[in-house]
């Protein structure tokens, strides 16, 4: 493991993907990855995706940036969390 103390985590939530980094408190990078979610286009001028996609994504990138960077989730002392626009995502008690 890495033996700086602090590292920051940032996710951005694009149009096509979600993008993962690892920061420190210099703001070196350290780690980065990203993993892609689809459009679905059910209609003409309807474009939509699936939230579980969204989530799935999320999970994948955060894994991943865990395993693979040599540094300790403890070490992880803040997370940040951007999107491309206000999204409403209307949720049922099975979600």
């Amino acid at each position: 493991m890495r033996s700086a103390k602090f590292y920051f985590l940032t996710l951005d939530f694009g149009t096509e993907s979600v993008r993962g980094a690892l920061f420190d408190c210099s703001g070196k990078m350290f780690y980065t990855t990203m993993r892609e979610y689809r459009t679905y286009f059910p209609k003409p001028g309807w474009a939509e995706q699936k939230p579980s996609e969204w989530w799935e994504s999320f999970l994948h990138v955060v894994r991943n940036i865990v395993d693979s960077s040599g540094i300790s989730s403890e070490s992880i002392v803040s997370m940040a969390v951007d999107t491309t626009s206000c999204t409403v995502l209307a949720l049922d008690k099975d979600f």
